[in-house]
This record gives structure tokens, sequence and C-alpha cells, in this order.
């Protein structure tokens, strides 16, 4: 018996060998063919490299035309496919040789039949990918897209960023971010990220916050394979006016710089575009003024830059003329060639070459009039000749979604980057304020809480994202219907700081006119159930964030002042008599502080507490001394943050990395208010009885990277009448 058993283990495990042998011969290894056709498909859809690929699909199309002709079909039919994409007549000749040269390979043939029948189709559109960013990229941040088309550029508060467009998880998934370089200063703001056409440099526009208080603005470059951050020294001062003005541009080799500026002395409607070595040296105005906007031709022998001009009609006013010219100049001067102008309202920007320098691209904002609601941003498309002519007639393709900041940028690859943005919601929640679940209590945007007197309801800033226009509002404390201030006025207004007096009786707020030439801000007053305007002067351009005292005699506010022949404002403390006089300053330029929504009168009426520009919490004593800080440290930004005091005065609320602490002074240790929200905390306003907070919070509105593809075809197609 046991030598049958052993038998039988043995033809067991002979089967099983046999079995596995037979496995073995089933599965082959790709060929040699298979293996090329992979590595081509690969250089085209990651690469980016349509050139190169073009190339060897052809080849491998040839070659294994008779020993492996489904290689061969399927290298035949991405060949088309690539020319299909460059917008060749070559696309549809290269189906139809699929359909008779290979009309075996039945499934092959069936998609280039689809194909073909796609390109005859009467209506061509571009597709759009989004790229999932499993970070998420920053919300204050500017981006650029390598010339090749597969990184892109970023900055944090402090830091250059590069992350794979495509990671190894697939094409619609972007790879892990690196960071380049770091600086020691804190930037407040940057507004323009470049590259170099050569790939190797990156340059960038930052807003600084300054050791002696204020910000200015300076211009970087960085290698972008990693290295220190250098400081281009501008013998010329970039004297910017507005965001568009800090748009910088870099030479093919890095070593030339195109900005926007004006001589000292002149007015900001002589700015123009000049250029300057990156080692420093004397600038050389190239354009004439106003302009700005400029950009390196691929090949460097262009720059194309905006044209502004005031509009009569169209509420422009004399001093913010709109961009709406796009003009091409030689690098080494001579005359300037006009190859686009606007004729409808609004304005154009961000101009962008193609990778072989035959296109410019660049956004439009449609609008009815000045500071009207932005209607669509299209992009338009104009050829130019190599003299830098305009040829043809520009073409118009209408993007999914407005665009609100800068096109990143057009790759070798063909597609061009856009970041659009996330839904957004920021909606008024409450919650207990030892902490617990929030509890949403707005349906429509809102911000600036401030509770009444008797606790019943809460009062706020009414936004909706699709009207300029902020409205005074409130709601009941437990959620519910929102109630509109009515405000008898002539002239709509914008609200960015929002305070309840003491008495429950009246509104204060700090506003901007809209659409009107006045560009300062205003404190207001209004009944609590509404009607007329009330203005409390200052003699000050820039008061923001007004706060009763608890008496209700006095207001405390955030104001600045510019600092002449530079770009800073410096932002102080103030206090004045609600009935006006002469505001009194209580803070130095040493103190930094922010202008945020944090500003807080304690209840005995004695001390202020702000924020300050190097992330601090501070005190000042109302009638006058230093400042005492409270908390250092503090994460993420405070620009949208609040502040609010306990209504006994022995604690303070206050925001750190988008989440909310509470401050007890005796002790001076904090402790964190749960809330259960993934969002954006902002603003705070804590409830007379002391039980709860109210606040803001903003969840979406994440910028998202997406690419434009296939739209070749549609700027060659006027071209074939």
């Amino acid at each position: 018996m046991r030598h049958v058993r052993i038998l039988i283990a043995a033809a067991i495990v002979g089967a099983l060998a046999t079995s596995s042998v037979g496995v073995r011969t089933q599965v082959k290894a790709p060929d040699k063919a298979e293996l090329a056709l992979r590595a081509t498909m690969e250089k085209e859809t990651v690469a980016g490299d349509l050139k190169g690929a073009i190339e060897e699909y052809r080849t491998i199309a040839t070659t294994y035309a008779k020993s492996n002709r489904a290689v061969a079909a399927r290298a035949l039919l991405r060949l088309a496919g690539c020319y299909e994409k460059l917008g060749g007549e070559q696309a549809r000749t290269t189906y139809q040789r699929v359909l008779s040269e290979f009309a075996d390979q039945t499934q092959v043939a069936e998609q280039a039949r689809t194909r073909l029948a796609a390109l005859v189709a009467p209506a061509m559109k571009p597709t759009f990918t989004k790229i999932r960013v499993p970070t998420r990229l920053p919300s204050v941040s500017e981006w650029a897209l390598s010339p090749d088309g597969q990184h892109l550029a970023y900055t944090t508060s402090a830091e250059v960023w590069l992350m794979p467009v495509h990671g190894p998880a697939g094409f619609e998934i972007a790879g892990a971010a690196h960071r380049i370089a770091r600086t020691e200063h804190r930037w407040s703001a940057v507004t323009s990220v470049h590259w170099s056409n050569d790939g190797k440099w990156i340059t960038l526009y930052a807003w600084e916050r300054l050791p002696e208080g204020g910000e200015d603005g300076f211009i970087y470059m960085v290698p972008s394979a990693g290295g220190e951050l250098t400081r281009i020294p501008l013998e010329l001062k970039n004297y910017t006016h507005t965001y568009w003005d800090q748009e910088v541009s870099l030479s093919p080799d890095g070593a030339w710089l195109a900005y926007t500026t004006w001589k000292e002395g002149e007015g900001a409607d002589q700015r123009r575009v000049y250029l300057t070595s990156t080692k420093g040296g004397a600038p050389r105005a190239l354009t004439l003024p106003p302009s700005r906007e400029p950009v390196y031709s691929p090949d460097g022998k262009h720059i194309a830059y905006v044209g502004l001009r005031s509009v009569e009609g169209e509420g422009v006013p004399a001093n913010k003329p709109q961009g709406r010219q796009l003009w091409v100049i030689p690098t080494g001067g001579g005359a300037a060639q006009l190859v686009y102008e606007m004729s409808a309202p609004g304005s154009l920007l961000n101009p962008l070459w193609s990778p072989d320098g035959t296109v410019l691209a660049f956004l439009v904002r449609r609008q009815a009039s000045f500071n009207a609601e932005l209607e669509a941003t299209p992009m338009v498309f104009v050829h130019v000749t190599p003299e830098g002519r305009a040829t043809g007639s520009p073409i118009e393709i209408e993007l999914p979604q407005l665009m609100w900041g800068n096109l990143p940028g057009w790759g070798s690859d063909n597609r061009i980057g856009l970041v659009f943005n996330s839904a957004r919601v920021a909606a008024l929640y409450t919650v207990p304020a030892s902490g617990g679940r929030a509890v949403q209590a707005t349906a429509s945007d809102a911000y600036l809480p401030s509770w009444a007197r008797d606790g019943n309801r809460i009062y706020f800033g009414d936004f909706s994202f699709s009207d300029p226009v902020i409205y005074l509002a409130s709601v009941p404390a437990s959620g519910g219907n929102v109630t509109r201030v009515p405000v008898k006025h002539d002239r709509p207004f914008t609200i960015n700081g929002l305070s309840v007096s003491p008495d429950g009786s009246r509104i204060l707020f700090s506003a901007f006119y809209h659409k009107t030439g006045d560009r300062t801000s205003h404190f207001l007053t209004v009944p609590i159930g509404g009607g007329e305007l009330t203005e409390v002067s200052t003699g000050m351009p820039w008061v923001y964030q007004p706060v009763w005292s608890p008496d209700g005699a006095s207001i405390a506010f955030i104001g600045g002042e510019d600092v002449p022949k530079t770009n800073n404002t410096l932002w102080n403390v103030y206090t004045m008599p609600l009935k006006g006089g002469t505001p009194q300053r209580l803070t130095s330029t040493t103190d930094r502080v922010l202008d945020s929504p944090g500003l807080a009168w304690s209840p005995d009426g004695r001390s202020i507490a702000y924020y300050s520009e190097d992330h601090k919490l501070k005190l000042v004593p109302a009638a006058g001394g230093p400042s005492k800080v409270l908390v250092e440290g503090l994460k993420g930004s405070q620009e949208d943050a609040g502040l609010a005091w306990s209504p006994d005065g022995q604690e303070l609320a206050y925001h750190s990395e988008e989440r909310i602490f509470r401050l007890n002074l005796a002790t001076g240790t904090s402790v964190e208010v749960a809330t259960g929200l993934d969002g954006h905390l902002m603003q705070l306003a804590w409830s007379p009885d002391g039980r709860t907070m109210a606040f803001s919070a903003r969840q979406g509105g994440d910028p998202e990277l997406w690419l434009m593809d296939n739209f070749l075809p549609l700027l060659k197609a006027p071209q074939r009448k």
C-alpha cells in the first residue's frame, strides 16, 4: 500500500510539473516588435515627444508590415493619431492607409474607420483633461508649465516646487512634487512664475514682508534642477501698479529679463517693457507706454506684449487703462507690429507663444463695462509670421470655466495648461465654545459674523460669487432663513469688516464703493433694522476691520499709510471717537501689524488684540503703550483669520493653521476648539452668553490643473479654406 501511495504522489507531482511547463510555454514574453511599439507609445504619451514618436511609428509600421502585421497595424494607427494631434492633413491619409493595407486587422481597421469619420465631422472641439493632484495645489500661488509640458512649477510662502504633470500611476495623475529652492524671507504672494525656453531657469515675482514693516516686490531666478534663489538686481526699480504689471519673462537662455516699470518721477501711464541682464546692469526701454506683460518668443528674437488703452463709454478710469492690444516687437528694437486689437468691452492678458513660435495665444476677459461681472474668458489664437506680423483670422476657443489667474504655459507636446477653481461654498457655522460638531447656519456664502446684543441673531456679510456686491444680512442663531438688512444708498458697496454696536442698535462696517472711480475705503454705520447710511470720517484712504469699544463711544481699526516712492503700505492699529476726530495710532512699524479681520477690543476696554505679519498674536493697550506678544509661531495664513474675546474677558479665540483655538490669558495655554469641519475656517464671533462661537468656513475653491489638447485642428481649419 505504501508503494501505491508513493506512485500516486509521483504521478501528481509529474502532472503538476507538466502543467507548469504548459503554462510557461503559453505565456510568451513580448517579442521585439511589441517592445518597440510599447516604448514608442511611452515616448508619445508620457514624454510628449510627438516628433520622435512619429519617426519610430513609421519605422515599426514598415519593418513589421509582413512579419508582425498586428503590431504594424497598431503602429500605423498610432501614427495617424499623432498627425491628428498636430492638426495635419496626413492624419486622414494615414487612417486611409490602415483601412487599405491592414483590412485583415479588423479591430484596428474599425478604430481607423471611426477616427476617419470624426475627422470629416463638421464640429471640432478640443479635449480638456483634469490632472488629479493627490496633495492639492497651493491656493495662493502662480503656476508655470515647463517648455516640454512635463513639469509644473509653483510656489508656497517660502519655497519653489516642481511637480511631474504625469506620474507613474497614470497620465491623469500627477507625480510627487519636490522642492527645488527655499528662502528665509516670507512671501505674502507670488504673482508671476515663468521658465526660460531651454528649461534650465525659473523666474518669479514675489512680494516679501519687510523687517521694518510693509512689503515690497522682488524678482528672483532659480535653476530648475534646484539651487539658490538669486534676486535679480534692477537699476530701475520695478514700480508696479497692478497685478498684471508684475508679469516677467526670461530669454530662452535665461540671460535677459523682460519686465514692466517706469522711471522715478514718471506716472503709471508711462509704464512700459524694459530689458535687463539677469546679472545686473542698465535696463533698456523696449516698448512705448503704456504697455506690460512681456513674453519672449521661443527663439528669443521677438517679444509679445500687451498695449493698454482707456476706452470712452466703458467707464474705464483714465488712470486704469485696460489691455486692449497685442503687439510683437524685435528684441533688438525696431517697429512693433499690432497683431490683435479688442473691439468689445473687456481686456486681454497673459500672452503665450506656441512651441514653434508661429502662434500667439491669450485670454480675453469679457465684461459689459469696467468693474462689471466677468462674463467669459475665452482663449484667442493669432497666427504670426517669422517677422512678427499677424496672418489669417483670429481663432477663438471657449473654455469650460472662467479663468481667474494666469495660463500656466504651452508645452512642446502641444498641450496648454489651465488652472480652474473647484466649486466653492463659504457658509456661516456655529459650534459650542468648548468644541463639538459645527452646525451650518446659512446656505449662502457668508462672512464676517457679529452677534446681536440679545444673542438671538447673527449679522454677517452676504456674498454671492456671481455678484460682486456684498450685502448686510442676518440669520437666526440656530440657523434658518437669511434676512437682508435694507440699506438706503445710491452706490453699491463691497464690505470688508463688520461689527454690531454694544447696545445692539447699529452696525458698523468698512466698504468700497462699487463701480465708481473712488478706490478708497470708508467706514459706514446703519441702524440694525436698516435705513440711511452714516459715514464715519477718518481722513485716511485705507481703513479696514472696524470694531466698537465696549462703551460704544469709540472705534478701533486697521489703517494703512502708503510709503512714498515704494510699493509699501504700512499698517497700524488706530482708535478714534465715533463722532469723529484725529485717529490715534497705537502701534509702530516694528509691531508689523497684519491687515486681517483679526482685531478685537477687550470687554474691559483696556486692550486691543491683533495679528502681526511675523505670525504672532499681540495685545496693545487701548490707551497707548508697547505691544505684548500672546502667542508665537502661528501656522498658516492669518489674512482671513478672526479674533474674539470671551464675554468675561478671560479667554481669546484665534486662528492657527485654519483651526480655532482658545487662549487662557491667565495661564497662557491654548486648546483647540473642535468643529469636525474639513475646510478653511475664517473669522470669529463669541456669543454674548459665552456658550457659542460663530465663524465662517470655506470649502472647495481649490485650484485644479487641466490640460487642453487636440486644439491644433481648430487652428489649422480656417487656413485650409
